[in-house]
């Protein structure tokens, strides 16, 4: 079974409830550019995210981004720490993220039925293969 999210309404819903319209870009099949301009006048924000590696529970990803970037994620990630779910780790020394789907309590259910399999970076959008059980 495939699933597909596109930048598109990711974009919308963002900009829905933040008010700010991110641009998201694939750079590879397992990489993800994502951009967002606050002001004419300031310079674009920019997060490189790539999937390292992905098991049935594990996904492995890293990110790159400038320093000042980098000190902003870091300080937004100690900021709002107690609301990321349980089973995602960020560590913003390493720029690594580990989400550990069994343990997200949101994807419980779902993975109860399904296992994921894959994903893939396309130039619309986020392509997501699930088995059944």
């Amino acid at each position: 079974m495939k699933v597909s999210v596109y930048y598109e309404e990711v974009s919308n819903y963002v900009e829905k409830h933040y008010l700010v319209r991110p641009s998201i870009k694939q750079v590879d099949d397992k990489t993800l550019s994502i951009e967002y301009t606050p002001h004419k006048f300031i310079p674009a924000i920019s997060v490189v995210v790539r999937i390292e590696a992905m098991r049935k529970d594990v996904i492995c990803m890293s990110y790159e981004c400038s320093k000042a970037i980098s000190l902003l994620i870091s300080g937004a990630i100690t900021h709002i720490e107690r609301q990321i779910p349980q089973g995602i780790e960020i560590d913003t020394d390493s720029k690594r993220i580990n989400v550990y789907p069994e343990n997200v309590t949101e994807l419980k259910n779902v993975l109860a039925y399904l296992s994921l399999s894959g994903v893939h970076f396309s130039e619309s959008g986020m392509e997501i293969t699930l088995d059944m059980n």
